[in-house]
């Protein structure tokens, strides 16, 4: 194998090459902030245009994939629809970001297939992956069709095939017609007459009169044809829709019918027409959202067509409509929680939940919500806390339970029971001594040590500057050499990175504070940043662990109720207060999303003292990742090494380090990483290939290698750290790498190759 120079991107050949950062940030303007608020009313995606979305027949449901998001960068996300709400899949491996890709159900291996795309780059995919309800898979077929974006797919039931046709490779329209028979693509010779060469077309499969209606599309103004397996036959109704592209076609399986929605006339004038086909005619039955690039599907379990996303020129649309035969709709609102201030609240990392219980409106509440990223649910238990505002949650990780501890009743009783959360049931949990009655203190899970920490609040003698600690089993009061003073209404969270408990803020003797202590499990220490959010209390802190730092929101200042954002990475705290931003309070909710990488805030009092109910999320723009998309080879009976971002503080971000952990090594074992700009082509070979060839049967190489880094050392598990520029234009720009490893007698070669990443840089 040898290297190529490289030319995908020339600020990645940059730090590839290792360049200087200090060279190239004279290259261009530092990064801007990146965090951003985005309001999650409404369940479903974020904005998107250019993705796909098909019905998955073997499972119900639809399947969305990829798209372009409102700042115009790509996305790699899996969303499945369940007829009443969308939610979020977190698969272990997934295909690249890309838009303009196509996806249809595949009836031979009951999966949805997805194929091309363009990429982050610009490049044209040629892979095909399957989504079989829980992950995805890439499939090696031993044919495939050239990479190409805005091609149509469409399954033809009756011969259990999939169809391609068209697309742009390079700005060329492509006319080329593909089959997919569940393994691999054959292109079908098709003769005269034929739809000429076109990109943004639709098709959809015509129960009524047979075979994949085909329409419209650039520089094919306003034609219908099918396609019958054999051949391709122009018809020519005496009705049809007018001209466009980038519109979208679904298959009404209960009524036989095409409908087409949607689309761009010239000039991008987004139409809004609603169209139907029933196997000999069009016929014009009505009018719903105005967009192009978007998304059409039917839901064959609720009976409707489902539309979502698309593009009207200047917004970027996220709402879902339905449509079941006479008018458009959009689905009712997600239920949510009464708005309320002084709820408890904690993220179940094990469950993929927030988790919130009771709180106040005006009334004392007693009720128990989670909320899995997209949608709340309301939670019904035969048992529960009885009401109450002011108590504090946390979950703990070693037990995967959810422990939620004192409060303020509605009868001016200060609670000290203690409660845990499994995720189906609240139980009472008597516990051999406790912090005992009080409200508004703080608490939260120490993972490296597994205890839940609690200090403070309002007690029985007055304000607390006590620290206790639970084993699931008891509590303890620890006796510290020194303590930050008494207080209530302060913020705390367990810092997964620098393995401490860190506590801002809160309301003492002296008023509002805003001093920063740290506790390791045997003292406290008081912290003296250079720079530190305003004095406050009733604020709320979170760790976020993409970017490995405690992020602050909101609280009562001295001044006004606030809606600042502050980040703190153990040396001080930067303020990164985005804009446009949620109205400010204080007693209100904020967690991670450790699924998502983002924070959840909800609820909480204004200034007016007036209970929120609105959600909101906040996250980078432009996140960083390093997503895992190929499998590595094992030697017999062994385990293949593998390779990952060193957790908190891995990530590409800029201005940052990516750092890469090659795990499962023996002592003494030679190993080194590979890093390359693409995951589908080498040399002029076609990615993964296979390296049977070179003594290594069973391993596949995932990635072009443009660099080779050795990683020296004996230790079983070794990092390599990559200088990550802080600029711009690095934004969603990827880099891959691929672990080799010296490994004598595995094979007949003596090496072995650990799964592929994919490294995208992102703004923090």
């Amino acid at each position: 194998m040898t290297r190529r120079a490289i030319h995908a991107h020339p600020i990645v050949t940059a730090c590839l090459r290792a360049a200087a950062p200090g060279l190239l940030a004279t290259l261009c303007a530092p990064a801007t902030a990146q965090l951003a608020w985005t309001s999650a009313q409404r369940a479903g995606p974020p904005a998107r245009y250019g993705h796909a979305l098909a019905a998955d027949l073997t499972r119900g449901g639809l399947v969305s994939f990829g798209g372009d998001d409102a700042t115009g960068g790509r996305s790699a996300d899996t969303f499945v629809w369940d007829g009443t709400g969308w939610n979020r899949a977190t698969p272990a491996r997934a295909p690249g970001a890309r838009r303009d890709h196509a996806m249809a159900f595949d009836p031979v291996r009951g999966t949805v297939l997805l194929f091309g795309g363009e990429d982050a780059f610009g490049g044209d995919s040629a892979e095909t992956w399957a989504w079989d309800g829980t992950g995805w898979q890439q499939l090696l077929p031993a044919q495939s069709p050239p990479g190409r974006h805005g091609h149509a797919l469409a399954c033809d039931l009756a011969r259990g095939r999939v169809v391609l046709f068209g697309g742009d490779r390079a700005g060329i329209p492509l006319g080329d017609t593909w089959e997919w028979d569940g393994s691999t693509w054959t292109q079908r010779a098709v003769g005269a007459p034929a739809p000429a060469p076109r990109a943004a077309l639709a098709m959809s499969y015509d129960v009524a009169g047979g075979g994949v209606l085909l329409f419209g599309g650039l520089a094919g103004p306003g034609e219908t044809w099918r396609f019958d397996g054999v051949g391709w036959t122009q018809l020519t109704p005496s009705l049809a829709p007018p001209a466009r592209s980038h519109h979208a076609l679904a298959t009404d399986l209960s009524r036989g019918r095409v409908v087409l929605q949607g689309g761009a006339a010239p000039g991008w004038i987004p139409l809004g027409d609603t169209w139907e086909w029933d196997g000999s005619a069009w016929r014009s039955v009505g009018t719903g959202p105005a967009v192009y690039s978007c998304a059409l599907a039917f839901d064959l379990t609720h009976g409707v067509t489902v539309l979502f996303g698309g593009s009207s020129f200047f917004r970027i649309h996220a709402e879902t409509w339905t449509w079941n035969g006479s008018a458009w709709r959009q689905p009712a609102t997600a239920t949510v929680p009464a708005p309320r201030g002084r709820a408890a609240s904690t993220w179940d990392p094990v469950r993929g939940l927030l988790v919130l219980f009771g709180g106040y409106d005006g009334n004392f509440l007693g009720d128990t919500w989670t909320f899995d990223g997209l949608a709340w649910n309301p939670i019904a238990t035969p048992s529960a806390p009885p009401v109450r505002w002011g108590s504090a949650m946390a979950f703990d990780r070693t037990r995967s339970r959810a422990v939620l501890y004192g409060g303020n009743s509605n009868i001016g009783q200060w609670w000290s029971d203690t409660w845990e959360w499994d995720g189906a049931a609240w139980r009472s949990v008597a516990t051999p001594g406790n912090p005992g009655a009080r409200y508004a203190h703080a608490m939260t899970f120490d993972a490296g040590r597994g205890r839940v920490v609690l200090f403070g609040g309002h007690t029985n003698p007055g304000l607390g500057n006590d620290t206790w600690e639970y084993d699931g089993v008891r509590w303890s009061r620890i006796s510290t050499p020194r303590s930050p003073p008494a207080r209530f209404g302060s913020a705390m969270v367990w810092d997964a990175r620098r393995q401490v408990v860190v506590l801002f803020g809160g309301y003492g003797a002296s008023g509002r504070l805003a001093d920063t202590w740290e506790y390791d499990g045997i003292d406290w220490t008081a912290r003296s940043p250079a720079t530190s959010p305003p004095a406050r209390y009733h604020d709320r802190l979170a760790f976020d662990d993409a970017r490995g730092v405690v992020t602050l929101y909101g609280g009562d200042g001295d001044v006004a109720t606030l809606g600042d954002v502050w980040d703190y990475d153990g040396v001080t705290w930067s303020n990164r207060t985005p804009t446009p931003a949620p109205p400010a309070r204080e007693e209100h909710v904020f967690e991670y999303d450790t699924n998502a990488r983002r924070f959840v805030l909800f609820g909480g009092e204004d200034a007016a003292l007036t209970p929120l109910g609105d959600t909101w999320s906040l996250a980078p723009l432009r996140p960083a990742s390093v997503v895992d998309y190929a499998p590595g080879c094992a030697p017999p009976g062994g385990a293949a090494p593998g390779l990952a971002s060193v957790p908190y503080r891995g990530l590409p971000w800029l201005g940052g380090t990516l750092e890469l952990e090659l795990a499962g090594l023996a002592p003494g074992q030679g190993a080194w990483l590979q890093l390359g700009l693409s995951r589908t082509t080498w040399n002029g070979a076609a990615l993964p290939l296979d390296l049977g060839g070179l003594g290594m049967p069973g391993c596949r190489l995932a990635t072009s290698v443009e660099a080779v880094a050795g990683l020296a050392g004996s230790a079983t598990a070794r990092r390599l750290g990559l200088p990550v520029p802080n600029l711009p234009a690095l934004l969603g720009a990827s880099l891959r790498a691929q672990g080799l490893a010296a490994m004598p007698g595995a094979n007949s070669a003596g090496l072995v190759l650990s799964n592929a990443v994919e490294a995208r840089f992102g703004g923090r």
